[in-house]
């Protein structure tokens, strides 16, 4: 099940099809999936994006931490 934007955008990145390679370049992000700044990950496959959301597991939680105040002790 999804509930997060973050499983929204994993499962259309690693679902969008790209017929252009040839002609635009294309350029592999940190996880390997490649885009181009004017088509971004390509064209979405809807009924691919369908079969992959309904065995999703959600990505965990993102982490945010605070620093506290750092004091100058003499």
């Amino acid at each position: 099940m999804l509930h997060s934007t973050s499983d929204c955008f994993d499962i259309k990145e690693r679902n969008s099809l790209f017929d252009a390679k040839g002609r635009f370049h294309w350029t592999m992000n940190g996880v390997g999936l490649e885009f181009n700044h004017l088509f971004g990950f390509g064209v979405l496959d809807a009924g691919a994006m369908v079969a992959l959301a309904k065995q999703w597991k959600t990505v965990p939680p993102r982490y945010h931490c605070e620093a506290g105040t750092v004091a100058n002790i003499q």
